[in-house]
């Protein structure tokens, strides 16, 4: 066949599993978790880190984590109207 009629698809793929955390974890494994999080750009899912691990354990380190991840989910607010005129001009010169 000819290479224009068969679409092209990916030859891997990537998935990325996040424990959900309703176990009982250290402090360690809070912390861990949010760093990962994080670094996935899960945010929501650190911010819920950063609760159970100041309801658990009372210490300030998990406030300045919830801070933290308050400020990267309102940063990224700013970058919606930017998604959203980067979907609207792909459909329009779509066609």
């Amino acid at each position: 066949m000819t290479p224009w009629l068969i679409k092209t698809s990916p030859g891997w793929g990537e998935v990325a599993y996040i424990n959900s955390f309703k176990q009982d974890f250290t402090k360690r494994e809070l912390l861990l978790g949010w760093v990962f999080s994080t670094l996935k750009q899960q945010h929501g899912f650190a911010l819920e880190v950063a609760i159970d691990g100041y309801q658990k354990f009372n210490v300030p380190i998990f406030m300045e984590l919830k801070k933290n991840t308050w400020i990267s989910i309102k940063g990224s607010y700013f970058k919606l109207p930017i998604y959203f005129i980067n979907v609207f001009l792909r459909r329009v010169l779509k066609r």
